[in-house]
């Protein structure tokens, strides 16, 4: 597997872990994503990079998972009067699975799903579910950081 700066995700036991759908210049293996996205260095819970998202934007992974209990996190940030969304999705039905809310606002929040899978690529998405009042000189982003 290709190490990547920030740690923005990692392996699973059963497979790896890559982001879905534009291309992360730096990568070396040409990463794609969603838009409503950026690359965050003034924003991160650990490492060089985080990943930003604007209000409603969002991000896929593809995220390989065994037949057992699963247990995915991931680090959020909400804005002010915002709230981030992780969801796990069945690609075959398209139905959400199991999805897990930010509780806190301007701090980053452990957020976890612990869910029983079958043995598949799932699509892990990242959401910024908007915010309910914009704040005047408060940043209106969402970020994420360290998936495991």
């Amino acid at each position: 597997m290709a190490e990547y700066p920030g740690v923005l995700w990692d392996s699973t036991e059963w497979g790896v872990s890559e982001p879905r759908s534009g291309s992360l210049m730096y990568s070396d293996n040409g990463l794609k994503f969603y838009a409503g996205w950026f690359i965050s260095t003034a924003v991160k819970h650990s490492g060089v990079y985080s990943i930003g998202l604007f209000p409603g934007g969002c991000y896929d992974v593809d995220y390989g998972c065994l037949s057992q209990t699963t247990s995915i996190s991931v680090y959020m940030y909400a804005p002010k009067n915002g709230s981030m969304r992780m969801m796990l999705v069945d690609p075959d039905s398209g139905s959400v699975v199991a999805y897990a809310d930010t509780a806190s606002e301007k701090e980053w929040e452990q957020v976890t799903l612990s869910v029983t899978t079958q043995k598949k690529v799932y699509i892990l998405r990242m959401m910024h579910m908007g915010q309910t009042l914009q704040v005047q000189d408060e940043p209106i982003y969402g970020y994420w950081d360290d998936l495991v």
